[in-house]
């Protein structure tokens, strides 16, 4: 079974070297949220990748050109050297 450790339910592990280990790795993701924070991004509180994609998809059947820009493309031309 996997369970996703979170600030919340720390307590529950019983295991101390684990709850050591996963109270390292809840701060280095407190410390990277807040690093994003200080750079003016932030997180949404949810997962709406669900709803972008049935947004895109009702777009597309109403004849709505959208652009789909991939990492695999954005990996290309961030790495691509001018002729």
């Amino acid at each position: 079974m996997i369970t996703e450790i979170n600030e919340t339910n720390l307590n529950s592990i019983r295991n101390p070297v684990f709850r050591s280990q996963a109270e390292r790795y809840a701060e280095i993701y407190r410390d990277f949220i807040g690093q994003v924070r200080q750079l003016g991004m932030d997180f949404a509180d949810e997962d709406r990748s669900q709803q972008i994609h049935e947004h895109i998809t009702t777009m597309g059947k109403k004849a709505i050109r959208t652009r789909r820009i991939t990492n695999a493309s954005v990996g290309m031309n961030a790495t691509s050297q001018p002729n």
